[in-house]
């Protein structure tokens, strides 16, 4: 009897984008995003869903063309406004991939850092954080705020957050399954849930870019 190997499949990657109201930035957000994919065609089947929460823009528009000349792309559109936090619980909802990546689309996340994340997740950890790199001429006012949040959070909840931890972030398929499957609240903190929920975790810090429009 002749037995023939099973062709190896690559692990499936899928990048989540919240977007509101992104018209002016959402193409050069695509493109830099996919300039970075077209990079890990070897390693990975690579996927971005674009979360729409409701605009008065023409965001979705914009998207659609996108949609419609890649195929890569894929689009879920909220009925309502439902805000970031619960738009990015959207997504994982709908990812079957064995890496998510979750993104803002203003280009404050750098696309550029996506293989920086894929290295740490490939040494094993299951959820890779990203951290901003503060800098030193960033408003007072609003870096002491940030401070203080950061602290009083970390005081009276039983989490320990990173100071300047984002939204940028990738999670194994195992820690996605836990959400989809026992944490289901309204109104999630993510950032403070993904330090609770436990798992290997790694770091990879980051210079936050300015928005770069609108």
């Amino acid at each position: 009897r002749e037995f023939k190997m099973k062709k190896k499949t690559m692990p499936k990657l899928q990048i989540i984008g919240p977007v509101y109201n992104e018209e002016e930035v959402i193409e050069d957000f695509f493109n830099r995003l996919n300039k970075t994919l077209n990079t890990l065609k070897s390693k990975y089947q690579c996927k971005i869903m674009f979360v729409v929460d409701k605009s008065s823009d023409n965001t979705i528009l914009k998207l659609e063309k996108i949609a419609s000349k890649n195929k890569n792309v894929q689009l879920l559109i909220l009925s309502s406004r439902f805000g970031h936090q619960m738009s990015l619980v959207a997504g994982m909802d709908h990812s079957e991939a064995d890496a998510t990546i979750m993104m803002d689309t203003d280009l404050q996340h750098p696309p550029e850092m996506i293989p920086s994340f894929l290295r740490e997740y490939e040494n094993g950890h299951d959820i890779v954080l990203g951290i901003r790199n503060v800098p030193v001429d960033k408003n007072f006012l609003k870096k002491l705020g940030s401070n203080y949040f950061y602290k009083l959070l970390n005081f009276f909840a039983d989490i320990n957050l990173k100071k300047g931890e984002a939204d940028f972030r990738l999670v194994s398929k195992k820690v996605l399954n836990v959400f989809n499957s026992q944490i289901r609240e309204q109104n999630q903190f993510l950032r403070g849930l993904f330090s609770w929920v436990g798992f290997k975790k790694s770091l990879v810090y980051f210079d936050a870019e300015e928005r770069y429009r609108g």
